[in-house]
């Protein structure tokens, strides 16, 4: 098992990333030092400094079912190598690392097993969990254009695909925004789910639906358990009917 160390503010992707003397700069970089069943530790500093970028990112993790890659948010002021228990963010607590992407295609896949801890993901278009599993624990997912922004599960053929967001927060900019039944562009969705377990809906922007299905034909299951969505305005919906969600 590898361990790799990630510092938005003071790292860079000429480093090793074998600590944090020598941390990488961005995340997808720290992700391939992690390599297979690795962990990779990601901080800032005090001001917030992000991965920021304008278009799309895919976060490869290279890691399977068995071996996934595990990404943990650390406070900024976190020197140990590796990281104790205390050191980790905790959401509503510390501010999280953020990863963003911004303009008219800035997209955050993700892909493959990742196992993610901490940290604040921010897209101005759409957030998508692809072929494999995902797993977000106390993470915050900000949707933050304007334009039918979303979180979403794409699968490819026949991929037993799940994304799990444990404790997490998710929030919108714009009414537009939804959150799209898990979709698939192959002959079936069979397997394929989202989990929201605990966590909430944050912020003062409530979408006008919700969930929705991108094609009623082909879509699998969203399961809400202890979700809070005590913030849902009368007037809006929370699915549409041709979405399937359960809690």
């Amino acid at each position: 098992m590898t361990d790799a160390y990630v510092d938005f503010n003071a790292g860079s992707n000429a480093n090793s990333g074998a600590d944090w003397a020598n941390a990488k700069k961005t995340l997808s970089a720290g992700m391939l030092v992690a390599a297979v069943g690795g962990r990779c530790f990601v901080k800032t500093n005090a001001g917030g400094v992000k991965d920021t970028a304008a278009g799309p990112i895919s976060l490869q993790a290279p890691a399977n079912q068995d071996n996934p890659l595990r990404v943990y948010g650390c406070k900024s002021g976190t020197t140990a190598t590796p990281p104790t228990a205390s050191d980790l963010c905790v959401r509503g607590v510390d501010t999280l690392p953020i990863l963003e992407r911004t303009g008219s295609t800035g997209d955050i896949y993700f892909n493959n097993y990742v196992y993610t801890h901490g940290l604040r993901y921010q897209s101005s278009r759409w957030m998508f969990g692809r072929t494999g599993q995902c797993y977000f624990h106390q993470c915050e997912l900000a949707s933050t254009g304007s334009d039918t922004p979303a979180i979403a599960l794409y699968g490819g053929d026949s991929f037993p695909d799940m994304a799990t967001f444990e404790d997490c927060e998710v929030s919108f900019a714009s009414t537009a925004g939804r959150i799209f039944a898990p979709y698939s562009a192959g002959p079936t969705t069979q397997g394929m789910m989202m989990q929201f377990i605990g966590g909430k809906i944050a912020g003062s922007v409530f979408p006008t639906n919700l969930v929705k299905a991108i094609a009623s034909t082909m879509t699998g299951d969203i399961i809400f358990q202890g979700f809070d969505l005590s913030s849902m305005p009368s007037g809006r919906t929370r699915s549409s009917s041709s979405a399937r969600v359960r809690s």
